[in-house]
């Protein structure tokens, strides 16, 4: 019975992930997935080209080799016009595999960003930045990798996959979405005061056009991905000339869920002319967990983030420490996140002017 336990264990965590659809797959360290969350941030950081990718696998202690990854690839590249003015474009990748059943979400959108300065005086700039994205998803999951009610001989209590399931709607042993559209917009304001100092508010829409990602086969229409909104706030506070600290906030709304971020790092850049730079972050995050309508419940984690800035290179390593009540179960293991990126600076040195926050 205990092994048979944990088998519906599992087969609920692959089908909770396969059939909520509130909720795009996330990352905790959002200074190192910025265009990802919101278009605007395309093109906002110092340089003139970037690229790399993030990585992210959950729940391995319950499911081992069959755990839920998450990647993305981003690449970006910035061209200065007029007069401190910016024009980005942008190319992301994400790919999202969750559990036993291999669901999986692949996204992949091209968009850009405009970077327009408002006013500038001897010691900083204020910059809005508007953004967009659009491209093309396609959802998938193996259906004979599930068994349900109907296949559980009850009399034998074993599982019977060759039995009929009794679902409408699935047939076959595979389910896939058609290619569906994705397109989103946001705007971002921010401003710099000197070399280590700025404050930034954001706001992104996704999924505006809430395509169709069911994977039943039926004649009742279909599921719409809700439209994911998304606001954030933030600051970099100088406490010296090489420390600072790098309050956030942000909230995500996404159908039923609502999901919350907040916290704070330390910075410091004080070896070999800002060459090496160190953060240490400490995020709280608070989300609802909905399991029916009538029922939500609320979920917090700890997110504990590192990073370090090599002149060009960005690496960022990250835990998740779960508060859910799948804490138990996967004995007390979260999510371990990757960040690579390689930021190619500006040819001419002059035009560092350090017009980008710091996140």
């Amino acid at each position: 019975m205990r092994k048979l336990a944990r088998h519906i264990f599992i087969f609920i965590i692959c089908i909770a992930a396969a059939s909520v659809n509130a909720q795009d797959p996330q990352f905790s360290q959002n200074q190192n997935t910025n265009s990802y969350l919101n278009p605007a941030l395309s093109g906002v950081y110092e340089g003139s080209m970037r690229f790399g990718l993030n990585y992210r696998d959950q729940w391995t202690s319950i499911l081992g080799a069959e755990k839920f990854v998450t990647g993305n690839v981003n690449g970006d590249m910035k061209f200065g016009i007029f007069d401190g003015d910016y024009f980005s474009v942008n190319v992301n990748a994400m790919f999202d595999q969750s559990g036993r059943s291999h669901y999986n979400q692949a996204l992949l959108h091209i968009g850009g960003s405009y970077i327009k300065k408002l006013s500038e005086n001897y010691n900083g700039s204020q910059f809005l930045s508007v953004g967009f994205r659009a491209g093309m998803g396609q959802n998938s999951l193996e259906w004979g990798r599930l068994w349900f009610d109907r296949q559980f001989d009850r009399g034998g209590q074993f599982v019977n996959t060759e039995a009929d399931n009794g679902e409408p709607g699935i047939i076959g042993s595979k389910g896939r979405t058609d290619f569906y559209p994705d397109m989103g917009v946001g705007i971002f304001w921010y401003m710099t005061q000197g070399d280590n100092s700025s404050v930034y508010a954001g706001f992104a829409a996704n999924h505006l056009n809430k395509p169709n990602i069911s994977l039943i086969q039926s004649s009742s229409g279909g599921l719409s991905l809700y439209t994911k909104w998304s606001g954030q706030v933030g600051a970099e506070l100088p406490l010296n000339n090489t420390l600072s600290v790098l309050p956030s906030f942000m909230i995500w709304v996404q159908g039923p869920s609502v999901q919350g971020a907040l916290g704070s790092a330390i910075k410091y850049s004080g070896y070999s002319d800002e060459e090496l730079s160190m953060r240490l972050g400490l995020t709280a995050r608070l989300a609802n967990a909905v399991s029916t309508p009538a029922t939500v419940e609320t979920e917090l984690s700890l997110i504990i983030d590192v990073g370090f800035d090599f002149s060009k290179y960005t690496i960022g390593l990250s835990y998740d420490i779960s508060g859910s009540s799948l804490a138990v179960a996967s004995r007390n293991r979260g999510a371990f996140e990757l960040a690579l990126f390689y930021t190619k600076p500006y040819e001419d040195s002059y035009r560092k002017q350090s017009n980008f926050p710091s996140f």
